[in-house]
């Protein structure tokens, strides 16, 4: 549920580097966890190039173990030939959509979950 007073952002900029702010302002207090989702496609050639970083060390996404959490990952980059993405405020990581709540293992697709 949104507020009539809910305000949400993107900001883009291009210099040397992108750089993208999303911001939620007077969001209306929930215990029942909310997200909003940015997404983008990399383009890459090879998903198995793809790293993120969870807890200091490089891990493979589509390596996760059976009964793992495959569709979300706290991370604290991502990593693919030179391109890498850091998101310095809210390390959520949805897989293939956005899975707030979805436990089904599918295909991937990127989306920081800001």
């Amino acid at each position: 549920m949104c507020s009539e007073s809910e305000d949400s952002y993107l900001e883009l900029y291009i210099e040397n580097q992108i750089t993208v702010t999303v911001q939620w302002f007077h969001k209306d207090a929930s215990r029942i966890p909310e997200a909003i989702f940015f997404g983008f496609h990399l383009g890459i050639d090879d998903p198995w190039k793809l790293t993120v970083t969870k807890l200091g060390l490089p891990v493979n996404p589509y390596d996760v173990c059976s009964g793992g959490n495959r569709k979300l990952h706290a991370i604290t980059a991502l990593t693919c030939d030179e391109i890498t993405i850091r998101n310095l405020h809210a390390p959520l990581l949805s897989v293939g959509g956005p899975h707030l709540y979805d436990t089904e293992n599918a295909s991937f697709t990127f989306i920081l979950t800001l």
